[in-house]
This record gives structure tokens, C-alpha cells and sequence, in this order.
């Protein structure tokens, strides 16, 4: 289980702490109060409009940020106390964009998720690339292997990333008996249909279930698609300016009056988009 308690964060604040009084501009506030449980088996997507505290949130709660107040606990232990490797051990993130400085093969790109099971100055070995082959046939990315990644489609390149963040939650190494432990596995996904066309997203939504569903890996993943959180996801988190608005399961959540708070408008004109 990962639970988030009272989490704030401001952008600007360590800023303004170093500056002096007469020069420094108020922090903006990212995320107030924020309080979440995801539980171990739950595909929870995070919806709101841009600047609600999404992309954020993720980081908070993948360690990648530090709250100013509050905590976040993996297996009922504090992010601070675990190593970056511990973490990567059992939570990969899949950001929005995938920008790489060279060239890589697919099959090089997968393996880079075993960096978090290798020691210092250690190389893949047998069971690292068992991990990689295993990651892209469950993403159907295997006949893809040698090609460039610079030469994917879009779609493609989205199940490569998420083939890699598998290989680094699979449990099948060295550091079995830490990767997951009770509480699981979690895969973040940031964005995951963000600048496919209608094709690449049904594929996406269909992969996420099936991982979900197949490879007993907990998902949480922001989104802008109403479809897409009401179809895949088993729990919705509404976010308006870093706040909580509502949560729960996405046929209780997601309707005409919810909408018309989260986002601004008429409820009449958010009913069509719940058709």
C-alpha cells in the first residue's frame, strides 16, 4: 500500500527562503493538503485540468520530490528512509515524454529498468535480459528489439517505456525477496494517451488493463481523458488547485455536476462528454 498524508508542496519556496524579504515572490502553491491510499491491486487515475497538481503528485509520491509537509509511506515506511534503489526496486514511473541523448537499441532501452537490481560497476547478466525479453513480449513489443528507438511510432515508443519500468519491477533477480514484498508492485504512468491518435490509445487502455489485471502490478496514472479514467480505472481521483475535490469509484465520481466544478463549466455542457 502507498499512502500519502497531508501532503504540500510549493514551487518557489526554497527560493524564497534564500532571498531576501524585499525580493522574494510568494511560492505557488502545487499541492495542499493532499491526502491518498492506493491500494495494493487499485488502477487509480488522477484527473483534472492542467495545473491541478497531477505530474506533482506523482513525483511526490514516487520520491522524486520532497513534500514540504507531510509524508508519503511505501509498506507503511517512510520514502525517506528507503534507498532510491529500494524504491526503484518496487515503483517505476513512466513519464510524459521519453527524451534520450543517443542512440539505443528497444532491447537496450528495456534494460536500462534493471540498473536499480545491479551493484556497482555491474553489467546485465542471463537474468537481467530474461527480465527484458519477459517485459517486452507482455507489452507485444518483442519483434521490435533491435530496432532504433528513435524510429518507433509514438504508440510504439509509450510500450517500450512501459516494457522498461516492467523489467525494473520484475521481481525475478537478485533482490526477489525485496522488489515487492507484501505490498506489491506500482507502475506510475504519466499521461500515458497524451499525443497518441485513437488507435495508440485503445491500445494503451487495453495494456494497462491487462498488466493490471495479468502481472499483479498496482497502476496509478494521471490523465486528461474522461474515457480513459472511466474505462480502465477501478478508482478516480478529482484534483482542482492541489486539493482532493472528490474520489472514488469513476460511476459515482465522474458526473455532469463534478465536472462542472472541476473544470469550470456549464454541468450541461460537461453531461455529453460522459455518453
Amino acid at each position: 500500500m502507498l499512502e500519502a498524508v497531508d501532503l504540500h508542496f510549493s514551487y518557489g519556496a526554497a527560493h524564497r527562503r534564500r532571498a531576501s524579504p524585499a525580493h522574494a515572490a510568494a511560492p505557488r502553491s502545487v499541492v495542499d493538503g493532499v491526502s491518498l491510499t492506493i491500494p495494493r491491486g487499485g488502477l487509480v487515475g488522477l484527473l483534472g485540468p492542467n495545473g491541478s497538481g497531477k505530474t506533482t503528485i506523482l513525483r511526490l509520491l514516487a520520491g522524486t520530490l520532497r513534500p514540504q509537509r507531510g509524508r508519503v509511506r511505501l509498506g507503511g515506511r517512510d520514502l525517506t528512509v528507503l534507498s532510491r534503489s529500494e524504491i526503484a526496486r518496487r515503483l517505476a514511473v513512466v513519464p510524459q515524454e521519453t527524451q534520450l541523448a543517443f542512440e539505443y537499441t528497444v532491447l537496450e532501452i528495456v534494460l536500462m529498468g534493471r540498473y536499480p537490481h545491479l551493484g556497482p560497476f555491474e553489467v546485465e547478466g542471463p537474468e537481467d535480459l530474461a527480465s527484458a525479453l519477459r517485459a517486452l513480449e507482455a507489452t507485444g513489443t518483442g519483434d521490435l528489439a533491435d530496432r532504433p528507438f528513435h524510429t518507433l511510432s509514438g504508440g510504439e515508443k509509450q510500450r517500450v517505456v512501459i516494457a522498461s519500468a516492467l523489467a525494473q519491477l520484475d521481481p525475478a533477480s537478485r533482490h526477489a525477496a525485496q522488489a515487492s514484498g507484501p505490498d506489491g508492485r506500482l507502475l506510475f504512468l504519466d499521461e500515458p494517451t497524451a499525443s497518441l491518435d485513437l488507435r495508440y490509445q485503445i491500445e494503451v487502455a487495453a495494456l494497462v488493463r491487462d498488466l493490471h489485471a495479468r502481472h499483479d502490478i498496482t497502476v496509478l496514472l494521471s490523465t486528461h481523458d474522461l474515457h480513459f479514467a472511466r474505462t480502465v480505472c477501478s478508482d478516480v481521483v478529482l484534483l482542482s488547485r492541489g486539493r482532493v475535490l472528490d474520489h472514488g469509484a469513476p460511476d459515482r465520481v465522474l458526473t455532469p455536476a463534478s465536472l462542472g466544478e472541476l473544470y469550470g463549466i456549464d454541468p450541461a455542457v460537461a453531461a455529453p462528454l460522459l455518453r
